[in-house]
């Protein structure tokens, strides 16, 4: 995954549609991988003449829930947070972009343009190489503890 952000962010602004074509590709390889080697592996165990799940009592399951409005208000806080979540790397992106001046780095004849685009590849990269540090270091630390049975 990390590979794919890097590759997209750096090549994005010049070759969008060789990524594109490069990502449907990669979406039919898949697709086709998935149909031809991946088996199913449940069994299903129905009875003849009898259908448990018909519109009727899936609906009649839903009504306790709907009816629960703690649990909605709580399902519509989090579907509200999440969209903040989600916009929020699209403000980044947005303004990186714009506002972003370009950087060059040179060394050895070697020359390194970093754009909004660039820099948004690696800023996601960072992050996600922090919360994978971070998150083995707390684990580790957390581990240490017992676990005390709540009754």
């Amino acid at each position: 995954m990390m590979l794919g952000i890097i590759l997209g962010g750096w090549f994005f602004k010049e070759n969008m549609f060789n990524l594109l074509i490069f990502l449907v590709f990669l979406s039919i390889l898949t697709a086709i991988l998935t149909t031809k080697m991946i088996t199913e592996t449940l069994i299903l165990n129905t009875r003849l003449g009898k259908n448990n799940m018909n519109s009727k009592n899936v609906f009649k399951s839903y009504k306790a829930i709907i009816g629960d409005y703690r649990f909605i208000l709580f399902t519509l806080g989090g579907i509200m947070l999440m969209s903040i979540e989600f916009q929020r790397d699209n403000y980044i992106a947005v303004r990186l972009t714009q506002d972003f001046s370009p950087i060059s780095l040179v060394s050895n004849n070697i020359s390194l343009s970093i754009d909004g685009f660039r820099m948004l590849s690696i800023l996601t990269v960072v992050n996600m190489l922090f919360i994978i540090l971070f998150t083995s270091v707390v684990s580790k630390y957390v581990n240490q503890f017992r676990e005390k049975k709540c009754i």
